[in-house]
This record gives structure tokens, sequence and C-alpha cells, in this order.
């Protein structure tokens, strides 16, 4: 029987072990593609994020920019 978790969830799982996830990152481990999505739908559940914007010269010297996805912690 396959795994039935939810993408987002593993996403929650992976920045929860690692502490921030990128697009990349969420791509290659995880084989999920549309990254924004998935925090969308973790924001509509009541997951905050903090987004950090990164930029940095890929392989060509070209600038290319991300985001960083961290789980800000609550207030509760």
């Amino acid at each position: 029987m396959k795994d039935k978790m939810r993408h987002q969830d593993r996403v929650l799982e992976y920045i929860k072990e690692h502490g921030s996830i990128t697009s990349f990152e969420c791509t290659l481990e995880l084989g999920i593609i549309d990254l924004p999505k998935k925090i969308c739908l973790l924001q509509d559940e009541g997951f905050q994020f903090k987004k950090e914007s990164i930029t940095k010269k890929n392989r060509y010297g070209n600038s290319t920019t991300y985001k960083r996805y961290s789980l800000l912690e609550s207030t509760d």
C-alpha cells in the first residue's frame, strides 16, 4: 500500500527536519515541483513562514534569485 501523506505534509516535515527548504531542494529531495503552492496550502491551515530571497550567481555567472522558506514559531 502506498504512503498517503499529502505533499504539503512532506514539505512541512522536511522544513522541521532541515530548518528550511527551496524549490530546488523540494524537487530534488521530495519530488514535489510546485513548492509555493504547497506553502500557500500550509498557510491556509494556519502555518506561518519566513520567506528569504537569496541572490547568487549561476554556473554561467548570471545572478539568479530564489526563495528559502522556513517555519515561523507560533506565539500562541
